[in-house]
């Protein structure tokens, strides 16, 4: 057996080896324990896109875990994150201010601090019944910008399906656009509720599936359509950030 055959065997065996540290770090802006509120009897809320996050990845040891690429251009911006569990049980909001321009010159993968009291709980959370959102911008604004996280996950540097989750506010479909050719095939979402009742509490209700085929590489614009009883609501339109090296 040669070296090389060798060596790769040893590789393949041991995948949690291959876990590659992020290129920085970063904790949360005046994080306090009202950040994050684990209460079933809130009043569900949340912006319409609820989670955007890579799929398929490598479960982390350590978690809850949350990662992003961020490129260069986006150095010195504020990051929103928003998180929910898909009962309302459970909402965060955390800022952070991404590196000055001379500390991330060439962009890479940051770990996004999640400071939690609820760590347990949040190890164990997985999408679709869990959605985190990382938007470009204050949280006081609306977001049309999204980094594509990498939640309880190692960041991986093959092609991921991406899973968009939708707070459509009771729309009966859901359906996406990725890019800007008219000619694209519409790509069904799937409902997260089990009913249309009032006691069917869902902080967002439906989930975009988007194979890494379709995607463009460092940027993708996606156009969000739903509709209730045939009557279709005005297209929305938001920017996923993607890895520019996958």
């Amino acid at each position: 057996m040669s070296f090389r055959y060798l060596a790769l065997s040893l590789l393949m065996a041991l995948p949690s080896i291959l876990v590659a540290d992020p290129d920085g770090y970063i904790n949360p802006i005046d994080w306090t324990p009202d950040s994050e509120a684990l209460d079933s009897s809130v009043q569900i809320s949340g912006t319409f896109v609820a989670g955007a996050v890579f799929d398929e990845a490598q479960i982390l040891d350590e978690r809850p875990s949350l990662r992003a690429y961020v490129p260069s251009s986006l150095a010195g911006e504020e990051i929103c994150m928003r998180a929910g569990s898909l009962d309302g049980s459970y909402e965060a909001q955390y800022r952070y201010t991404l590196p000055e321009p001379s500390d991330w010159r060439q962009g890479g993968v940051i770990d996004f601090g999640y400071e939690t009291k609820h760590g347990n709980l949040l190890s164990e959370l997985t999408t679709p019944d869990f959605a985190v959102a990382l938007s470009v911008g204050a949280c006081s604004s609306d977001p049309d910008t999204y980094l594509v996280g990498y939640w309880n996950v190692a960041d991986a540097d093959s092609r991921l399906p991406v899973r968009l989750l939708i707070n459509s506010l009771g729309a009966r479909e859901a359906y996406i656009y990725v890019g800007s050719d008219p000619s694209v095939p519409a790509i069904d979402c799937t409902s997260l509720r089990r009913d249309q009742s009032a006691t069917d509490r869902r902080s967002f209700d439906f989930s975009c599936v988007i194979s890494p085929d379709v995607l463009d590489d460092a940027r993708s614009m996606i156009e969000i359509n739903t509709a209730t009883a045939g009557v279709t609501d005005p297209p929305r339109f938001i920017e996923l950030v993607l890895p520019e090296e996958r």
